[in-house]
């Protein structure tokens, strides 16, 4: 028998089956689940979600890329002329929000990402895009004399794996015991801790025959 030929793309039918992936991701766990329980869930053949995607990863990739939130610098822009700090406080509002809506999703890519090399380097992309647009906001802010001048990409890693790891077991292990912690005071108190840091003027200060502490490069 002659096997039917999709002659053009569907867009319905393309995020029917990213939507049914997300279930069936969410339900059996990525290794667990098949193309053939995303075609029927998304209601269409095996055939049609291989002339959209080349694998499952391809899915889950496009699942990433399709996830609600928009590049640091645009969401900057957005904010219009608040002052620097408050920028940062949005920023990392914003990030908790994503991180919270979507966490089931975001441990499933980072689960994933551990096992397979690939969708790593793929997520690590990903993630650095954000890490590069944070990066160019602290420099920006740098040349205004607002921030110090130091390897602003370390600072943008350090920044949203800090807001990650904390949005990860406040949303999963510690889901509990942190229940009282409102995302607000974790917003209030990053962008103190990152914007302020932890010595008083007196702490900075030195004492003789010890070397200041330098982060590494």
């Amino acid at each position: 028998m002659q096997r039917r030929i999709i002659k053009s793309e569907n867009p319905q039918k393309k995020d029917a089956v990213l939507k049914a992936a997300i279930e069936v991701f969410s339900k059996k766990g990525y290794p667990g689940a098949t193309i053939r329980e995303i075609g029927a869930r998304a209601g269409v053949s095996t055939e049609t979600i291989y002339f959209y995607f080349k694998n499952k990863a391809e899915i889950l990739k496009e699942t990433f890329k399709r996830m609600d939130h928009i590049p640091i610098e645009d969401f900057v822009e957005s904010k219009g002329c608040l002052p620097e700090a408050e920028i940062f406080e949005e920023i990392c509002r914003e990030s908790f929000k994503f991180i919270a809506r979507d966490f089931k999703l975001v441990m499933l890519f980072i689960n994933e990402s551990i096992h397979s090399a690939k969708l790593s380097d793929f997520f690590y992309g990903e993630f650095y895009r954000s890490v590069s647009g944070m990066a160019n906001i602290f420099e920006k802010y740098s040349k205004k004399g607002i921030f110090r001048g130091r390897n602003h990409k370390e600072t943008a890693i350090f920044t949203l794996l800090s807001i990650l790891s904390l949005a990860i077991f406040k949303e999963g292990p510690f889901k509990r015991q942190l229940k009282s912690l409102q995302y607000e005071d974790c917003v209030k108190t990053i962008s103190d801790v990152l914007l302020n840091g932890l010595l008083s003027e007196k702490g900075k200060i030195s004492p003789k025959g010890r070397a200041a502490f330098k982060p590494a490069k």
